[in-house]
């Protein structure tokens, strides 16, 4: 049996598809106090930093409408299995699940609280300059829409509207290296190295992974050709996280190597190699991404023994 479908298209619902309010907020404070002395022949420049910050991201999203409306039905038969089920479809529309605080779906508020110490020791000798230091640093992640709940195998208990710490990424998981030294070989000449690892922040990571977002997914509802309804799914990609126990945070390691020539009093050249390598992506990732032999995961495109073939939480089915 064969099945004709035509092409696919769609369109938003008068200028968008939705209505986006979304606002960021900072407040930090930075201390910071210098200190030199000499030792010998050496020369010591001490700097000792502190930062603390709170990052805050306020998001309503409500549909405009039907939200994005699209065409892409008119098979010429009943059995037709689409993604979504066995039916004849024609008109697809992706509405938010609820857009109306009054309809139990709060705005999504998240933060991020991030607290940062440096030490550096800039030490002079001769013609040489070496700067040893290193950064501390601290993330907390505080979603919406969770509650403590030890009785639970997760921990939580769903509570809209209320902030709860998601994540914590301790000092000890941040430890951030800045190692450099420069060579003053002439007058006018000089040559560098440097290495640093730095631990970027993920600002938006609490709101995307925020448990209140199962509240206002986008909804897939399918009309026939006469405009009735047929079926509404969510999309299960607009739902909140959550974490793998034990991840390493994503980091940068940057190396550069290079050298500057003050050519005259106006003009001074520099060139140099810089080489930056990331490690440890996050990655949002169904939860049997690993185990998945029905042509998804990496069964047939990773090797064996790249990665145990096990759910990321094998707990997951108990949580509540």
């Amino acid at each position: 049996m064969t099945t004709t479908r035509r092409g696919f298209i769609g369109g938003a619902v008068g200028a968008a598809q939705d209505f986006n309010v979304q606002n960021f907020y900072r407040e930090s404070l930075e201390l910071g106090y210098d200190y030199s002395l000499d030792v010998g022949s050496w020369t010591h420049n001490l700097h000792f930093g502190y930062h603390t910050e709170e990052i805050e991201e306020f998001l309503r999203r409500t549909s405009n409408g039907w939200g994005a409306i699209s065409y892409g039905g008119g098979q010429e038969n009943d059995d037709y299995v689409d993604e979504v089920g066995v039916f004849n479809w024609w008109f697809r529309a992706t509405p938010y699940q609820a857009g109306l605080e009054s309809l139990g779906v709060p705005p999504i508020r998240s933060y991020v609280e991030t607290q940062n110490f440096e030490l550096n020791d800039t030490i002079v000798w001769q013609d040489w300059t070496f700067n040893v230091g290193v950064l501390f640093s601290q993330d907390e992640l505080y979603g919406q829409g969770l509650a403590v709940n030890k009785s639970n195998p997760s921990g939580f208990e769903t509570a809209p509207g209320n902030k709860y710490l998601m994540k914590k990424i301790s000092f000890s998981d941040m430890i951030q290296p800045r190692l450099g030294v420069t060579w003053d070989f002439a007058d006018n000449m000089s040559a560098f190295a440097n290495y640093a690892r730095y631990y970027p922040s993920a600002s938006s990571l609490a709101r995307a992974a925020s448990w209140d977002r199962n509240l206002n997914r986008t909804v897939e509802v399918y009309f026939d050709e006469n405009g009735d309804f047929i079926v509404a799914q969510d999309r299960r990609s607009s739902s909140g996280k959550l974490f793998e126990e034990g991840i390493d945070p994503r980091h940068i390691d940057e190396y550069i190597v290079g050298m500057t020539w003050e050519v005259s009093d106006q003009l001074t050249t520099r060139v140099h190699y810089r080489r930056r390598e990331a490690q440890d992506m996050w990655e949002d990732t169904p939860n049997n991404m690993r185990t998945n032999t029905r042509g998804g995961g990496f069964e047939g495109t990773m090797p064996d023994g790249w990665a145990p073939r096990e759910l990321y939480i094998p707990e997951l089915s108990t949580y509540s």
